[in-house]
């Protein structure tokens, strides 16, 4: 009896000690939990990379549209982002006001006036609803500035669920002949509504990445 009593004790003493450290574990995971900058460290300044991202913007409903984008895409966006807008006149008023109150950090915009560039799109034969506005996509070599290389054309009518970054990898081991990026649409709508001239369910034009510099090498 006496020997069961020791190793009862023994054992007691034990598991006393095993709840003190896994519990004092536990407490000191709780209290000193790491910070997210500790958990994913955010990459050094010097190897940030800024993102280019166009978008055409026509009247003022647009811009409605476009703020859930601006919102969703930046939410899951991490680095710097430029912003690239070819406006009319009324989208440009708001989106003067609208990004200078949000003051938002790491992040840049840079306004083109859409009517200069009418001219280079508005011959083409058109029946599509939203007139030459639809074509500016076209012209975006042209309109932006020789030092951005890569740009993510996004429609209006989008909510961004994650990072945009991985597209920008699309490129990465193509030859100079690869000059934009497209995927196949999922949904047959188009095709229910009557004549659809493409093959099959043809491609979704309202995410586009453009290798603008290749472009612009090849004349685009």
């Amino acid at each position: 009896i006496r020997i069961l009593r020791s190793i009862g004790i023994v054992s007691l003493l034990a598991v006393s000690f095993c709840l003190l450290f896994s519990f004092e574990g536990a407490w000191s995971e709780y209290v000193h939990l790491p910070t997210y900058a500790e958990t994913v460290p955010f990459p050094p300044v010097n190897e940030c990379v800024e993102h280019h991202v166009v978008l055409v913007l026509g009247g003022y409903k647009t811009i409605n549209l476009a703020a859930v984008l601006f919102k969703s895409l930046m939410f899951h966006h991490r680095g710097p982002l430029v912003f690239h807008f070819i406006a009319d006149q009324k989208a440009r008023q708001v989106l003067h006001t609208l990004f200078d109150t949000w003051q938002l950090p790491s992040v840049r915009y840079q306004i083109y006036e859409m009517e200069t560039y009418k001219k280079e799109v508005d011959w083409v034969p058109n029946t599509h609803y939203s007139s030459w506005y639809d074509l500016m996509r076209l012209a975006i070599p042209e309109i932006l500035p020789a030092d951005v290389k890569e740009v993510l054309f996004l429609d209006t009518d989008i909510v961004v669920l994650d990072d945009i970054s991985p597209l920008f990898d699309t490129f990465k081991g193509t030859n100079d002949s690869v000059l934009f990026s497209m995927t196949e649409n999922l949904s047959p709508w188009y095709q229910q509504k009557g004549h659809w001239p493409a093959r099959g369910r043809g491609f979704n034009a309202g995410v586009l990445l453009l290798h603008t510099e290749r472009m612009r090498k090849a004349n685009w």
